[in-house]
Formats: structure tokens, C-alpha cells, sequence
């Protein structure tokens, strides 16, 4: 039977030190958790990976996990990344003697098909340093890197305006080929986008968003950096709605304005709901439901 757990925030405060329970999504551990970006990587015994995310030192309800089962150890998570991107967890299979890892923004998909140690040892955690993860087994030291394949030309993001195409390509090389490729879009999979470029036509807000992308040979895999696809445009929606984009300043305070005359003077009006911050890269966008009431409407984005 397996055993619950809890995951315990702390905080050191003068009275009650216990700020959060989460007696229910976890099971024990021989382990530590690893945090990383705002989210909170664990893995319980005879459990699966999971993803907590973190706000404001509360944990979120919603758990990412992935569905490989680890033995009764579980494991002791660890994060490299590119400074606050391009996220990999790695994680250490006992039983079958395993290095794994994993997308650290979608921890259900694993990146790396599970590279063999040899040998394990229980409560092995990976140690990062200089892009490269080192792991002690009964009788060496295991280094892991992303040497193969190798990216050697990242895609690069666009900023273009709406109706336009546009094309992420990446340039990888192997000495295990041949090379596999996979494209994502906000961390989900794009159907049959397995070549060394995508090309998206007539660029639709819509379509804005993180694309990379997993290069694999017969060895491992490399995951690219993100490259983001800024449109500013108007896209008018099939309920008559009407979703305008634009592209400021990243975490600079923005609103919407609109009017059914741009020549007269004072008709520039706020539309409620549409200030916002820039997110990462710039692009905001705002849906006017009140479009639909309006046989011509202009817009226009200002910062207070």
C-alpha cells in the first residue's frame, strides 16, 4: 500500500511556521524536491514526476506529471537551464539504472528516451555544472551533455504583421544519425512538423505564441531555445468579435482605445478590461466583444 505524503511550505514567521499542505498529491520520499522558475519538481516513492507551480509562496492546484513510474526510492529531481529558460529535469530510475529528462515547462514530455548508467546507487541526486550532468554510480561518474546532436543554428523569433508567413528553421548535426525532429508551439506538439524548418502561412494572432524545437538521433536529444512569433493586426472572429494585437514594451502598462471616427476630436474611448502589462517579448492582445456592434471600428494601443 502506498504511503501518503505531505509537501510542506515554511515560513519563518514568529507564530504557526506551516503555510501550506498538500497531504493528497504526493506519496513519500527518500529524496528532496528541486524548484526551478517558479514551479516545484518531486518525485515521490513508487510515484511519477510532478510539477507544482508556485505564486505568491502558495502552491497551485493544477500538477503537471509525467507517467513514468520510479521505484520505491523515488528520486531527487535536478533543473539545468539557460538562466530562467530552456529548462531540463534530470532524474535518476534506481531500479533500472537510468538517467531521465524532461521538458521543465511540460514535464510530461521526456526528451531524453533514458540513458543507461550502468549501474545506480540509491539516493543519487545529479549535480549541474558547465552544461553538463554528473551522476555517481557503484563504480564512476557518469557525465551526461547534449554533444549529440548538437544545435548549431537556433530559430530566431519574428515579429511580423498579420497575414504574412513565416518560418522557424533550426540547423542541427549528429554523430548518430539520422536526425528526428519535432516542432512545439507553447510547449504542445505540432502535428506532422517533424523537418528541420515549419512555415506558418497567412500568420493569424492566433497563431502568436514559444515555438522550438527536440532534435533526437540515435544517442539523445537537444532542445532548442524559444523563439517567439509576435503578429500585431486585427483578426475579426467567427462570433463577430474582433482580437487586436500589438507589440510594446515587455512589463510596460498598456490599453486599448477604440472609435468609429479616428477625425474627431475627444472620440478615442478606453475599452474596460483592456489595460494589461506586456508579457515576455511584448506582444498583448485584446478580444472587443462590443465589435460586433460596430459596422467600422478603429483602435489604437496607449501607455499611460
Amino acid at each position: 500500500m502506498k504511503q501518503a505524503a505531505r509537501l510542506i511550505l515554511i515560513c519563518s514567521c514568529a507564530t504557526d511556521l506551516i503555510v501550506q499542505e498538500m497531504p493528497s498529491n504526493i506519496l513519500k520520499s527518500w529524496g528532496s524536491p528541486a524548484y526551478f522558475n517558479h514551479t516545484i519538481y518531486y518525485v515521490g516513492a513508487s510515484d511519477v514526476l510532478k510539477a507544482f507551480s508556485i505564486t505568491n509562496a502558495v502552491i497551485g492546484t493544477t500538477v503537471m506529471s509525467n507517467t513514468l513510474v520510479y521505484g520505491s526510492t523515488g528520486a531527487s529531481p535536478s533543473v539545468s537551464a539557460n538562466g530562467a529558460s530552456n529548462g531540463i529535469v534530470w532524474a535518476v530510475d534506481v531500479v533500472n539504472r537510468v538517467m531521465h529528462t524532461y521538458n521543465a515547462t511540460n514535464v510530461a514530455l521526456e526528451i531524453g528516451s533514458g540513458q543507461s548508467l550502468g549501474s545506480a546507487v540509491k539516493f543519487s541526486t545529479v549535480t549541474i555544472a558547465n552544461g553538463k550532468a554528473y551522476v555517481g554510480t557503484t563504480n564512476a561518474v557518469v557525465v551526461f551533455g547534449l554533444k549529440t546532436p548538437t544545435i548549431t543554428a537556433q530559430p530566431q523569433g519574428v515579429k511580423v504583421i498579420a497575414g504574412n508567413n513565416i518560418t522557424f528553421s533550426v540547423t542541427a548535426t549528429s554523430t548518430a544519425a539520422p536526425l528526428r525532429y519535432q516542432w512545439f508551439r507553447n510547449n504542445n506538439p505540432l502535428l506532422d512538423q517533424t523537418n528541420a524548418s515549419v512555415t506558418v502561412t497567412n500568420v493569424q494572432v492566433t497563431d502568436g505564441g514559444a515555438y522550438n524545437v527536440v532534435v533526437s538521433d540515435n544517442v539523445g536529444s537537444a532542445l532548442s531555445v524559444i523563439a517567439v512569433l509576435n503578429i500585431t493586426g486585427i483578426t475579426k472572429n467567427s462570433d463577430g468579435t474582433v482580437t487586436v494585437a500589438f507589440l510594446g514594451t515587455e512589463g510596460q502598462t498598456y490599453h486599448l482605445e477604440a472609435t468609429t471616427n479616428i477625425d474627431a476630436a475627444g472620440s478615442w474611448q478606453m475599452l474596460p478590461g483592456s489595460a494589461t502589462n506586456a508579457p515576455r517579448g511584448g506582444l498583448w492582445q485584446f478580444t472587443d466583444s462590443e465589435a460586433m456592434n460596430y459596422p467600422e471600428r478603429f483602435y489604437r494601443s496607449v501607455s499611460p
